[in-house]
């Protein structure tokens, strides 16, 4: 799924990305997903201003979480995995999220 952003004429900015795919040959199932957010805190926090002009307040009410509100781009990507041994399934997953500050 792609989303051109919200500003007209500039389709970098508030963007945001994201697709998935998925492979199966049984016993064998793996999915992958990848996210990919530019100005998270208009498009995925709700902000109204970017974090580097005047008047930015973070939209995030926790701390811990301010920094991914203020990044530039926000970016995820998350694996997932199934092997069945007879009606056994052994099931993994990872994800990773990985944010670009603004300079």
């Amino acid at each position: 799924m792609h989303y051109p952003g919200g500003v007209a004429g500039d389709f970098g900015r508030e963007r945001s990305f994201s697709a998935g795919a998925g492979y199966e040959q049984r016993p064998l199932k793996v999915s992958l997903a990848y996210l990919n957010i530019h100005d998270p805190s208009l498009v995925g926090y709700g902000g109204t201003v970017l974090p580097d002009q005047t008047g930015y307040t973070s939209p995030v009410g926790r701390p811990v979480y301010s920094g991914y509100a203020s990044a530039s781009t926000l970016q995820g990507l998350g694996l997932g995995a199934t092997y069945r041994v007879n009606k056994l399934p052994f099931c993994g997953a990872h994800v990773r999220r990985l944010c670009v500050v603004r300079s």
